[in-house]
């Protein structure tokens, strides 16, 4: 679509718009009147925003296609697939200042490289453990709970053994403290 084509019913939809607002302050005009005209400016509004969108959809599909081009021309496609890659993910965030490029490769021979850290440090890794000592012993949680309790509170155990969501560690934190186990983290 040409400049001008786009400028052609954006155009329309301003000059509707400016009558209307004119309209809109003679006291004198008839109420059918400018109701007709309202409608006018929803129309050239809806045509004002398709053209620009398709002009806007052309130049996108435009960019769009020569980053594919680039991307099959210079992609060192022989050396991944030497790597087992079978699929690559890019993704380009252009939100920032400058382009942020992401590239994850996929496979059956590739590993997930998520670094795993303790639950509280923010990047959402694995959970902190742990361990409790009764009599020379080490349990879990689950197992420490399992153990002794049902001599604590027996109901609760089979609450919060069928849905750990339910309070597992806190209740191991509560029969560790009443047998006086030792907690270590």
């Amino acid at each position: 679509m040409s400049d001008q084509e786009v400028a052609s019913p954006v155009q329309k939809y301003e000059a509707l718009l400016a009558e209307f607002d004119a309209a809109r302050r003679n006291r004198d005009i008839d109420i059918n009147a400018l109701r007709l005209l309202a409608e006018d400016v929803t129309v050239a509004k809806r045509a004002s925003d398709a053209a620009v969108f398709e002009a806007t959809r052309a130049e996108r599909e435009t960019a769009c296609s020569a980053l594919r081009d680039a991307v099959v021309q210079y992609g060192p496609f022989e050396t991944l697939k030497s790597l087992l890659v079978e699929r690559v993910q890019i993704s380009i965030d252009l939100t920032a200042d400058s382009p942020t490029v992401s590239v994850s490769p996929s496979g059956a021979q590739i590993k997930a490289t998520r670094k795993s850290t303790p639950k509280g440090e923010g990047d959402g890794g694995t959970r902190a453990r742990k361990t409790y000592s009764y009599n020379g012993t080490d349990y879990d949680s689950r197992g420490l709970v399992t153990a002794f309790g049902p001599a604590h509170n027996a109901e609760r155990t089979v609450t919060v053994l069928a849905d750990s969501a339910k309070g597992l560690s806190h209740f191991a934190d509560e029969v560790a403290k009443k047998l006086g186990a030792t907690i270590t983290q």
